[in-house]
């Protein structure tokens, strides 16, 4: 069995015949085994300093949410109490053209008001 030391030398002997076989007929294979052999030394490497590649690229199959959430209220305000300026002003155009003038926003902010009175 070999040892920790002749590991390198027979990777070495390898590539050497390797290099050697790139003029004959199958020339593009054996530079393709030589630049897996050279991505696998560099992926080693780099696993030895703490950098794994594969982590990284299972994020690119990952599966990805497919909704989003987007908010439209610009005032910053989701559930609290509704300022009174706001009110009044719905107040003024339900009394102007009716409560079914009001958009959704306006019906929303107009419950909100109602659930915390009392």
């Amino acid at each position: 069995m070999p040892n920790a030391t002749s590991k390198p030398k027979i990777a070495l002997f390898i590539l050497l015949i390797d290099f050697f076989g790139i003029v004959g007929p199958n020339a593009g294979g054996e530079i393709a085994h030589m630049g897996g052999a050279l991505m696998g030394f560099v992926y080693i490497k780099q696993v030895q300093k703490g950098n794994d590649w594969v982590a990284g690229i299972a994020n690119i199959f990952k599966a990805r949410p497919k909704l989003k959430v987007v908010s439209k209220n610009s005032s910053g305000k989701t559930d609290g109490k509704p300022r009174q300026e706001e009110i009044d002003v719905i107040l003024d155009k339900i009394s102007q053209s009716g409560y079914d003038s009001l958009n959704k926003q306006e019906k929303e902010i107009l419950f909100r008001a109602s659930n915390n009175e009392g």
